[in-house]
């Protein structure tokens, strides 16, 4: 289902340049109610709106057109349904979750299927609008909030459970400049972070430290 939904895409839109944002409108026309056949990418978004992977289908064919334009930053990480599934069954019922760096959704999306109230947190604009499409087709709008914003500079009021996929970034992936943009943090009794930190490394203490984040950890 997801090549036959690059396939369509690419049918009405040649240039690679233009394939994310042509899958886009057409998700986002399908969450305001348009049901343009006529248009062969509403048409299969459409047919495939009942299955119960549809959000990864169209996730998947999202995130492969936008590597067709631009390498994937190294790190970035796309979450299976199986995976996000076992992470969030570890989740306590009686806390809102908030999730770091949350993509196009797939843990955003699974933890509000299963009854949680979900703060998403993506500073890419163009995810979080594919994110919060998918949510209104699912019916889930109403337990998801979105917020553009760094997930490292991200400070709620309340209590939450934080829930994540962080990049797997190598220490030289990320540039000196970018670390020193970084939130400071440290381990612990005021020593910092070593220069050979990776942002995976930087998800996990802004997480563990927060101190609005519950400090339990599950690793899939």
């Amino acid at each position: 289902p997801s090549v036959a939904l690059r396939k369509a895409v690419r049918s009405v839109e040649p240039s690679a340049s233009l394939g994310p944002v042509r899958l886009l409108a057409a998700l986002e026309d399908l969450a305001q109610g348009s049901l343009d056949t006529s248009d062969p990418v509403v048409f299969i978004l459409s047919i495939l709106r009942d299955s119960p992977d549809f959000a990864w289908i169209v996730s998947s064919a999202y995130w492969h057109l936008l590597s067709q334009v631009t390498p994937a930053k190294s790190g970035i990480v796309f979450t299976p349904r199986e995976l996000a599934e076992q992470a969030v069954k570890q989740l306590r019922p009686d806390l809102p979750v908030v999730d770091l760096g949350a993509g196009t959704g797939m843990l955003t999306l699974t933890a509000a299927r299963f009854g949680h109230k979900v703060v998403a947190v993506e500073q890419d604009v163009h995810m979080l609008r594919v994110l919060r499409a998918l949510a209104v087709l699912a019916g889930l709008a109403n337990r998801v909030d979105l917020i553009q914003a760094d997930a490292l500079a991200f400070q709620p009021r309340g209590q939450f459970q934080i829930i994540s996929n962080p990049p797997y970034s190598r220490h030289h992936d990320m540039s000196p400049a970018l670390k020193k943009l970084l939130p400071r943090s440290d381990i612990g009794d005021g020593i910092p972070l070593p220069l050979s930190s990776s942002h995976y490394v930087y998800f996990m203490v802004h997480a563990w430290k927060a101190p609005w984040s519950l400090r339990e950890v599950f690793i899939v």
